[in-house]
């Protein structure tokens, strides 16, 4: 009931401010579908381990069923599913928002488990196809995540999406948390770039920066419906959901389809270009795009796929 409800007051809230389909398609672009499972929500590059493979997170979020950490070769799309071990007995995880750093030679994997009963948010060392359980993450604080980002020290931030009263978290390994941004409107993607704590507001369809320095808070540029965030180059790849409406029938049939939008964004200049524009007969709600190897990888909610599309060189 009350996942129910939290659905139900965010439907109410984005009638107000839905709109029309992009004008766009990528009909004439070269594309593969690779099937993983469903709700393959976000992904990370990893390069670390020499493997250059893709890392996924998914999980079915229309029946609220557990899910896993996946990867995919990106040499030839192939996929296979880690091994999470020393977990606690009877450990389950919902995978949803991802990231992966080194830190003293090691590879470790940060995983936003998003449950409406106990949220948590799960470290794991990278061993080849394996996931070895470090420690897991929850508190009060940490209360409806939904991204996560190290912050290139000794800790992590992450979103909790509450839809009038958002808020960024830092969490440092070894101790509490605390609330770093507050009232914002549904936060979601969020990195962190040398000083810069840069973020998605989904239902505020924008993208802030906040200077780690002096926390000052600016406004990056409006992206309709943001959803995650990741680098490329010196750039950021940001995924758009221009209509709600259509958001939402996806999320109950998959016959309904979602538009979706992926931009990149130049933080130095606040300039954005769109990149891919669909209306749902490709991907539905995409939610995360990478580019590696002259490939353009694009995930999404709530279907089973992720695209490959070839890029073209000018």
């Amino acid at each position: 009931m009350k996942q129910k409800r939290y659905y139900l007051i965010l439907l109410l809230l984005i009638v107000l401010i839905s709109c029309s389909t992009p004008k766009y398609s990528i009909e004439d672009n070269h594309f593969k579908i690779v099937r993983i499972a469903p709700g393959p929500e976000d992904m990370v590059l990893d390069t670390f381990s020499g493997k250059e493979r893709i890392i996924i997170a998914c999980t079915d979020r229309r029946n609220d069923l557990q899910g896993n950490i996946y990867s995919l070769n990106i040499h030839n799309n192939e996929i296979s599913k880690f091994y999470r071990i020393n977990e606690p007995e009877n450990y389950e995880i919902k995978p949803l928002g991802i990231d992966i750093f080194k830190f003293n030679n090691e590879v470790y994997l940060l995983v936003v488990s998003r449950d409406f009963e106990m949220s948590k948010i799960v470290k794991y060392k990278i061993s080849g196809n394996n996931l070895e359980f470090i420690k897991d993450y929850k508190n009060e604080m940490i209360d409806s995540p939904n991204a996560v980002t190290f912050d290139g020290k000794d800790g992590f931030y992450i979103s909790n999406d509450k839809i009038f009263k958002g808020d960024i978290i830092h969490t440092k390994f070894n101790s509490e948390s605390e609330r770093i941004i507050s009232k914002l409107k549904f936060p979601n993607g969020v990195i962190v770039i040398d000083s810069l704590l840069i973020f998605a507001e989904t239902t505020g369809n924008r993208i802030k920066m906040q200077n780690l320095q002096n926390k000052k808070i600016k406004k990056v540029c409006r992206i309709k419906g943001a959803d995650n965030i990741k680098l490329s180059g010196d750039k950021i790849l940001v995924s758009g959901h221009p209509s709600f409406f259509r958001f939402f029938y996806h999320r109950k049939s998959q016959s309904k389809k979602s538009p979706s939008r992926i931009y990149e964004i130049n933080i130095k200049n606040k300039s954005k270009k769109l990149l891919f524009s669909d209306s749902g007969a490709t991907i539905s709600a995409a939610s995360t795009a990478l580019i590696c190897k002259d490939k353009f990888y694009i995930s999404q909610i709530f279907d089973d796929f992720i695209i490959v599309i070839d890029l073209i060189k000018d």
